[in-house]
């Protein structure tokens, strides 16, 4: 046999007795000695390409001190893996627990105040004046002459809500729902009311000058008295609304929908 069939010989017996050591869940002790875990001791025999077990009293010439150390440090590793995983929950936990504590620090306890006396009307823990307002309508609390003064409530539904006299100058309500609401008298001089739903509102002897209502859905609104000087009317549904007595000296009607409205006495 040349050196070259022998190198062979020796990689390809070397691949046999790995694979076998892997399936066998063996522990390599050197001079060709391999061990499991109960102790016994194995060689690998070319010929018939497995593993003999050898008698338990077989010699080893490489000390059995390797074997301890080896199932010693796989163990410490079980140990420290195990640990590591302890840890992580842990870490897990204190992570949701500091989830929770933000999210309860987020919410504040928040107030809505009358506009005539400064007293206080509702109160309550929120994340904002949406949620807050939204827990006060919830509780059927009289909203009426509260003061809402510069307030985002972009999209949220008030529809049939009660807020005649509120005070709502300069508050954002851009695509709010407040069809049937009650809003006599409320202020909500310069508002931002685009694309608002004001359908069947009763908007009489409201403040609206300045505000903006290019959009707007305020067919069959009750604007009687309403002062709507300066509004911005831009393509808003005005078809068969109350206008008796409205005050809209230079408000923007351009493309507004007046169809079934009366004007005769428009101020």
């Amino acid at each position: 046999m040349n050196f070259k069939d022998y190198c062979e010989n020796v990689l390809n017996e070397s691949k046999e007795s790995r694979d076998l050591m892997r399936k066998m869940n063996l522990v390599y002790v050197g001079y060709g000695i391999y061990k499991d875990r109960q102790g016994n001791k194995y060689e690998y025999d070319p010929r018939i390409k497995q593993m003999k077990k050898l008698s338990s009293d077989t010699k080893l010439k490489y000390s059995d001190k390797i074997i301890d150390k080896i199932q010693g440090r796989e163990a410490k590793n079980n140990k420290d893996q195990g640990r590591e995983a302890k840890n992580n929950k842990d870490q897990g936990r204190e992570a949701k627990n500091n989830k929770d504590q933000v999210q309860q620090n987020s919410e504040q306890t928040m107030e809505i105040k009358s506009v005539t006396t400064g007293k206080v009307r509702y109160s309550a823990k929120a994340k904002n004046i949406k949620e807050l307002l939204m827990s006060a309508i919830k509780s059927g609390v009289d909203l009426s002459y509260v003061d809402l003064r510069g307030v985002d409530l972009r999209g949220v539904d008030l529809s049939g809500v009660k807020l005649s006299h509120a005070r709502l100058s300069d508050a954002n309500l851009r695509g709010v729902d407040l069809s049937d609401a009650n809003l006599r008298g409320v202020d909500l001089s310069g508002a931002n009311l685009s694309g608002a739903d004001l359908y069947g509102a009763d908007l009489s002897h409201a403040s609206l000058s300045g505000a903006k209502l290019s959009g707007a859905n305020l067919s069959r609104a009750i604007l009687s008295g309403a002062n709507l000087r300066n509004a911005n009317l831009s393509n808003a549904g005005l078809c068969w609304a109350d206008l008796s007595g409205a005050k809209l000296f230079n408000a923007n009607l351009s493309g507004a929908d007046l169809s079934g409205t009366d004007l005769e006495k428009k101020v």
